[in-house]
């Protein structure tokens, strides 16, 4: 595979994740079955976004620099997010935590639950990990690309990479079923035909179909969310390893993820200032998935969020707070970022400018 030509950023791509982080709080929220209906793509919407915008290795040492990079970026910000997890828990908790203050016992239990690396718990062998909440979402994303591009690296001709992905995919159904394993690596797995769609979603010029690409995978998706809801009454949950009558809850998840994308294109076109909003967020969303994963560990945060006995009441009020704290997170980064530059010396500005 040779398609490795350098990437722009597309608008359309931010407003499209930026949908999906909303959709992302509301759908950790209590809103019955209208969670299902989010659960059916709005995960796989994020793996198929990636694959677009994901540039393939060309060469073995091409592709170790990018699983390296891949790695402190995405396994780095689990880490993090997952570390502070653990110290506000810590901070907040009224029970004695099982370590009994042991510094090493408590580095032990972290480091285990961390590579355990599923958002609900699992057991392995002997060993039984607790979950990570959405960690285990980074995880899957990293490993999810990282055999993506070592696939398409190793496999020359497109139908060997195809048939590659496929089974591979089966293979993660299998486990799924019979050992979940450590870091989210089976439903890395799983998600390979999302980074796939994506993936040749580049060759298509989706702006010129638009009303194809909007109409079409809307009536698709509904048309799978009707029949999954009626036959097996619920949906697709990754974390879960819940995959009913696979493979068409995967292609349910496409078509959903590709209403949201045409629903990008067309509100990048025609509704330019109201999508600035997603287009930030979704440009930071890892920014979002750091305050997302915090919130409910922080108890004044989390008594606002379920401030009231109304499940879709209380998921606005989520949406709200996640999204207010973002913002000031993001005004002093800026802020930040503009003293830093402020207190760099004049000769090195212009060497950056030069650069």
């Amino acid at each position: 595979m040779d398609n490795n030509s350098a990437i722009k950023r597309f608008d359309w791509i931010d407003i499209a994740k930026g949908i999906g982080m909303l959709l992302v709080i509301i759908g950790h929220c209590s809103i019955g079955r209208y969670c299902d209906i989010i659960f059916s793509f709005h995960m796989p919407l994020f793996f198929i976004c990636s694959g677009f915008t994901l540039r393939v290795s060309q060469t073995v040492e091409d592709f170790k620099k990018k699983t390296k990079r891949g790695f402190l970026y995405l396994m780095g910000n689990a880490f993090g997010i997952f570390l502070v997890q653990n110290i506000l828990e810590i901070v907040f908790s009224t029970e004695e935590r099982s370590t009994s203050g042991n510094i090493l016992g408590f580095l032990s239990e972290f480091l285990l639950e961390f590579i355990g690396g599923s958002g609900t718990g699992i057991t392995f062998g002997s060993k039984t990990f607790a979950g990570i909440g959405i960690v285990w979402f980074l995880m899957a994303l990293f490993w999810g690309r990282t055999i993506f591009d070592f696939l398409q690296l190793k496999c020359k001709r497109k139908v060997v990479f195809f048939l590659s992905i496929v089974i591979i995919s089966v293979v993660g159904y299998v486990l799924g079923n019979i050992q979940w394993l450590p870091m989210s690596i089976d439903i890395a797995f799983v998600i390979q035909p999302f980074f796939l769609f994506g993936y040749v979603l580049k060759e298509v010029d989706l702006e010129k179909r638009l009303l194809l690409v909007c109409a079409g995978s809307l009536i698709g998706w509904l048309t799978f969310l009707i029949f999954l809801g009626i036959v097996q009454e619920v949906v697709l949950e990754l974390v879960y390893r819940s995959y009913p009558l696979y493979p068409l809850c995967i292609a349910c998840a496409m078509l959903g993820s590709m209403f949201i994308i045409g629903l990008g294109i067309v509100m990048n076109k025609y509704l330019k200032v109201p999508s600035i909003p997603l287009k930030i967020l979704g440009k930071h969303s890892i920014l979002m998935i750091w305050v997302h994963g915090l919130d409910l560990y922080v108890p004044f945060i989390k008594k606002i969020t379920i401030a009231t006995g109304n499940g879709y009441v209380n998921a606005m009020i989520r949406v709200l707070v996640d999204c207010s704290i973002f913002v000031m997170v993001l005004l002093l980064k800026k802020l930040f970022r503009n003293w830093k530059m402020s207190h760099v010396p004049i000769e090195s500005k212009r060497n950056q400018t030069k650069v």
